[in-house]
């Protein structure tokens, strides 16, 4: 495959630039175009900020073979940092350089400009009639065109002249949109949010899912009998495609006139019938590729509950899923749940992010079970969980009013994943516990003391 690489600022991107790759493609020069504007760093006159012309390349631009890049944001700022780069991720394929006769004409002054010669072809569309000179690594592309440019276009923007001939439409309403190239000073931000075109920019969706955590010394019916505390967490299996029958966290759109922090409510009371329990913003997800549906970007929430204070059943499809194990290797995790008839596990890699807060991001290695990227979510959540139990009182939320210090210590064990030595425990809870008058009984053994939380 022959593939074309076009550097440069695009401050516009205007149409002899379509006309140029267009051309391209269609003559058979190359079979895919890779376009790299320039980033932020490019100190450049009037130079529009890169997501700004990013955004205008891709309005431009909707042809499968062509790709608009955003490494030259990402720290190749000069031509020979990229040019290497597609060298090694292309091994089989031939790379050419895309300019115009007057950007050859300074090659020589490039950095490394050495070592783009020796190591590709440029596709050199003739422009203004320049006449560079032949060389070995120069294909002359011949492409009439009449001295459009980028500088003039700008220019004329600025005078409130029309560029109707030299831009898209498309490119022209985000450049009004956007008061670009002094195009535009509104006056009042009425008038601005009057004329402001929000179909500018690509639609997506906002979501909100919620991790139930539960905490039960209750058995599931077709359990046998276990004197111990167990963690759990929520589930929903899907009744509508994508994911059907999959198991999931609950979970829904986020209304367009809904406040953030009512949306999780919402949707917990409609799928589950839980209501008026502890919630907390979890993190927000939004990898381009999680939901198959269209882009959409989720707010996770944490939840926590006393499972034994739930005195209504739980809405129909939904499940407590028992986290029977989470074992963690050097760069993976494997997590085991089940509701009883149900098992569903998932492993994820686990790799540092920061060393300094010792926080690790997590990619799914293995998921045949869950919907959508839950996954992530739910190892996400217990981490946090982990973490704030040695700096908040959040634990609480899991436990009933009244408690043996016995039964605190146990929810501490299962969240922890480890045996907690019962003196050290207390020293480090005695703040935060209250002791009552009230005793537990009824269990064959000393009556316990009963403790509240020390709000």
């Amino acid at each position: 495959m022959k593939i074309g690489v076009f550097g440069g600022s695009f401050n516009p991107p205007h149409l002899f630039h379509k006309k140029m790759v267009d051309y391209l493609l269609e003559n058979k020069y190359v079979d895919k175009v890779i376009i790299v504007p320039t980033g932020d760093n490019y100190k450049k006159r009037d130079l529009a900020s890169f997501i700004n012309r990013y955004k205008m390349l891709e309005l431009m631009f909707d042809n499968g073979n062509v790709e608009i890049s955003k490494l030259g944001n990402e720290g190749y700022d000069y031509t020979y940092q990229y040019m290497e780069l597609f060298k090694e991720q292309y091994k089989d394929d031939e790379i050419y350089f895309i300019c115009g006769e007057d950007n050859i004409k300074e090659l020589k002054t490039w950095k490394n400009a050495d070592y783009l010669i020796s190591n590709f072809k440029f596709l050199v569309v003739s422009r203004n009639n320049l006449n560079v000179e032949d060389e070995d690594y120069i294909i002359k592309v011949n492409l009439d065109e009449s001295g459009i440019s980028s500088t003039m276009i700008r220019e004329k923007i600025a005078k409130k002249e029309n560029v109707e001939e030299y831009l898209d439409k498309k490119i022209i309403d985000y450049i009004n949109t956007y008061s670009l190239y002094g195009c535009k000073k509104y006056d009042t931000e009425e008038e601005f949010l009057k004329n402001y075109d929000s179909s500018v920019f690509p639609r997506f969706a906002v979501t909100c899912d919620i991790l139930v955590f539960g905490v039960s010394s209750k058995d599931h019916d077709n359990y046998k009998k276990l004197d111990s505390k167990k963690m759990s967490i929520l589930l929903i299996k899907r009744d509508d495609f994508p994911f059907k029958d999959k198991w999931c966290l609950p979970g829904g759109f986020i209304y367009i006139d809904e406040d953030l922090e009512d949306a999780p409510k919402r949707v917990l009371k409609n799928e589950t019938g839980l209501d008026n329990i502890y919630l907390e913003q979890l993190y927000t997800f939004g990898a381009p590729n999680r939901d198959p549906r269209m882009r959409i970007v989720t707010s996770a929430y944490l939840s926590l509950i006393d499972k034994d204070r739930i005195d209504k059943e739980l809405k129909n499809r939904s499940s407590w899923f028992d986290i029977l194990d989470v074992i963690y290797d050097e760069n993976k995790v494997r997590v085991y749940l089940s509701n009883g008839e149900e098992d569903i596990s998932f492993e994820l890699e686990r790799k540092i992010k920061e060393e300094t807060t010792d926080s690790y991001e997590y990619k799914i290695i293995k998921n045949n079970d869950l919907a959508f990227d839950n996954p992530l979510v739910i190892i996400t959540g217990m981490e946090r969980l982990k973490n704030k139990l040695s700096y908040t009182d959040i634990v609480f939320n899991m436990m009933p009013k009244y408690f043996t210090l016995g039964e605190l210590q146990k929810v501490y064990e299962v969240i922890l994943g480890k045996k907690l030595l019962d003196p050290a425990f207390r020293r480090e809870i005695k703040d935060k516990v209250v002791e009552t008058d009230e005793y537990k009984t009824g269990e064959g053994h000393r009556p316990s003391k009963l403790f509240m939380y020390k709000k």
